[in-house]
């Protein structure tokens, strides 16, 4: 049992001097991986169920995922408490819905185009998918909006 709690120990220090943003990115793809399971869920319920029509059916199930990911990436990932949550949801959609066309054009391609499965082709697409995601959510939303509320605090105080 000492020696258990002897390597918890050295995974905590590990885990205190990983970089924010590293740790971030970590949580990110769990979230990920939480989203892209709701998303093929969602996706293979629409085309083989519903019989919708692939294209339709990708941009349905994406936008399950993005409301998914909205509340696991703003409560777990960054952790944040901007308060105008409307405002940041509305930028959050944004950069989906363009993550959302990347993924759906990419889908179109890759299964008219090269005949790929759709399936398989919307695997692939999920990596070049996840980086704009994280970027655009960590650079234009959360990183961002958390230094609005800081400056506004600031103001605040002032005032």
């Amino acid at each position: 049992m000492h020696t258990h709690r002897l390597k918890w120990a050295g995974m905590k220090k590990l885990i205190d001097k990983t970089p924010k943003h590293v740790k971030q990115f970590i949580k990110f793809g769990m979230v990920g991986m939480v989203s892209l399971v709701v998303n093929m869920v969602a996706y293979t319920l629409f085309t083989r169920v519903f019989a919708v029509y692939y294209v339709a059916a990708d941009v349905l199930a994406y936008i399950v995922a993005i409301i998914n990911s909205y509340a696991l990436n703003r409560t777990f990932t960054f952790k944040s408490t901007h308060k105008k949550v409307a405002v940041q949801f509305t930028k959050y959609l944004t950069v989906y819905l363009v993550g959302m066309t990347l993924s759906a054009t990419l889908l179109y391609i890759f299964v008219h185009y090269f005949a790929i499965y759709d399936l398989l082709a919307k695997i692939l697409i999920v990596g070049i998918v996840m980086i704009w995601n994280f970027l655009a959510s960590k650079f234009l939303i959360f990183d961002r909006d958390e230094g609005q509320d800081q400056h506004a605090e600031n103001l605040d105080g002032i005032v």
